[in-house]
């Protein structure tokens, strides 16, 4: 089976991991290394393009990116649809996307993949609402990485730190964490820092200034997988505080190293059964802060081992193979 894979979605974020992690355990994919922007209708065309041109079995891209037409079976990717919520401020865009594209590429018999059952039922329930029915939903989920166990190096600190691997989009919801973490015991009695990886961005950095927390607040960024898995190692505790995610990486990578969990109370967090896990309200600055001490203040849990990408990728691969004997329109 030749699979033409699209790579140009592998970055430092949760589709790029998944992308990464799934085409690079692919037997000998033909992939897309370059190319038009994605989500374009020139991005659309040129990849129905690069399909004729290469004749693959099938074509699969980790992104919500299909193509215009295709001759062989084509396999997309919808993690979630934040891109249709009021969290999203270019939502009237994706609309138009959505309403053209991904339900051309439904309707012609695309199979459609997703990560969690919640966003499953998500997909199922917008699809329905635009006339699409005959149809099914994929579940492959997420993995962590080798990296990511209790055992192994802990990030040497000069204070003791709780973890927010997150960004200042709005369903991320860091202002709230950044308050409640301001307000709890363990800023202003214990002394603690609020470490967050892969924020070193110039939207967190004012939210951190505005909120004068320069000095309790330490941003990184570029950091490694055996970097990030140190820092969950060390952590007091880690805190996922996201009003909304498809799945949730850094809860599963943190779940994988033994970490404490404070996590926000939603659909996706809630699926991963995380043993231990100290739930909280998003959307209310004091459960935030609650949550935080409780966490902080547990017993460190000793959890079974989680999924891994070699599994995502079998599940990826199995999937594929059964899909590429069905021919579409």
């Amino acid at each position: 089976m030749m699979v033409l894979a699209d790579q140009r979605w592998v970055g430092a974020h949760g589709i790029g991991r998944f992308a990464h992690e799934t085409i690079s355990r692919l037997k000998s994919p033909l992939v897309l290394r370059e190319g038009p922007r994605v989500l374009s209708l020139s991005d659309a065309i040129w990849t129905s393009r690069q399909i004729r041109l290469h004749q693959p079995d099938v074509y699969f891209t980790p992104g919500f990116n299909p193509p215009l037409r295709s001759h062989v079976p084509v396999a997309f990717t919808i993690h979630d649809l934040i891109h249709l919520s009021r969290y999203n401020p270019r939502r009237s865009s994706a609309l138009l996307y959505y309403n053209t594209l991904i339900t051309r590429a439904i309707r012609r018999g695309d199979m459609v993949l997703t990560v969690s059952e919640f966003s499953r039922q998500e997909i199922l329930e917008w699809a329905s609402k635009v006339g699409l029915h005959d149809h099914d939903v994929f579940v492959l989920g997420n993995g962590v990485g080798r990296e990511f166990q209790p055992s192994g190096p802990i990030y040497p600190t000069q204070h003791p730190y709780v973890l927010c691997v997150s960004n200042a989009k709005p369903h991320k919801n860091l202002s709230r964490a950044l308050r409640a973490f301001r307000m709890s015991k363990l800023a202003s009695e214990c002394q603690f820092r609020l470490v967050c990886p892969h924020s070193d961005e110039p939207r967190v950095r004012r939210l951190v200034e505005g909120l004068h927390m320069r000095e309790e607040v330490i941003l990184m960024s570029g950091l490694s997988d055996d970097v990030l898995s140190s820092l969950y190692r060390g952590a007091v505790a880690t805190v996922v505080p996201s009003v909304y995610e498809g799945y949730g990486l850094p809860a599963a990578e943190a779940g994988a190293c033994d970490s404490r969990l404070a996590l926000a109370d939603i659909p996706a967090l809630r699926e991963q059964k995380l043993e231990g896990a100290v739930y909280f309200d998003p959307f209310d600055v004091l459960s935030v802060c609650d949550g935080l001490e409780k966490a902080a203040g547990s017993e460190k849990p000793t959890r079974e081992p989680g999924r891994n990408w070699d599994e995502v990728a079998a599940a990826l691969e199995s999937t594929l193979t059964t899909r590429s004997g069905v021919r579409t329109r």
